[in-house]
């Protein structure tokens, strides 16, 4: 009784010590396949961003923790974890520098004066915040075209801002959304930022 007790004991033993080697060769090609997959989903996302943002580094090691057996879930929840950092980095509002006076003109300090309506030469005022501020957003120094350009008043208009030099800053789009949103606010869902990631994910 006892020799066959030891018999079934050493066998269950050998089988343990020859399938439990090949279960986690297994369940490691396994992880490494799901692994590779969301590398290269990565990978086109930080060549995207890199480029768009050269300042600016994400982190891909805080949301390349998460984790999902749905390879589009997780792809998504990478998505966002990218674009609420984004929404989410600090800035620092400051008065801006001003216009050198050999390039200002005659009605520029009538014109400046606080008023709902556009003052009339405002393409030229605009185009010369875009040309002060190095063609890049403020925020997030991405280059920009000048029909591209967000002007986003330190103080507003509605509150007794001006259209002073000073008083005005260069944005991409998806920065000027953040700063005129109130905080708390998801913001970044609404970002064309994120539309554009998503992007990569319906790909």
């Amino acid at each position: 009784m006892q020799l066959g007790l030891a018999y079934i004991l050493i066998a269950s033993f050998l089988i343990i010590v020859l399938i439990f080697p090949l279960y986690v060769y297994k369940a490691k090609k396994t992880k490494n396949k799901k692994r590779i997959i969301d590398i290269q989903f990565a990978k086109q996302l930080r060549t995207f961003l890199r480029k768009r943002y050269p300042t600016y580094r994400f982190k891909f090691l805080k949301a390349g923790r998460i984790k999902s057996q749905n390879k589009q879930i997780a792809q998504v929840l990478l998505v966002e974890s990218l674009a609420k950092q984004f929404a989410n980095f600090s800035f620092e509002l400051r008065t801006q520098k001003t216009i050198e006076n050999n390039k200002l003109w005659e009605s520029y300090q009538n014109n400046s004066v606080s008023n709902t309506k556009l003052p009339s030469d405002w393409p030229r005022r605009r185009e010369l915040v875009w040309q002060r501020d190095e063609k890049v957003c403020q925020r997030c120094k991405r280059s920009l075209k000048l029909d591209e350009v967000q002007i986003f008043f330190l103080r507003n208009i509605e509150d007794g801002g001006t259209y002073y030099f000073e008083n005005m800053l260069e944005l991409c789009i998806d920065c000027s959304k953040i700063l005129s949103t109130p905080q708390g606010t998801s913001v970044w869902q609404t970002l064309p930022l994120y539309d554009e990631l998503m992007d990569f994910v319906k790909n």
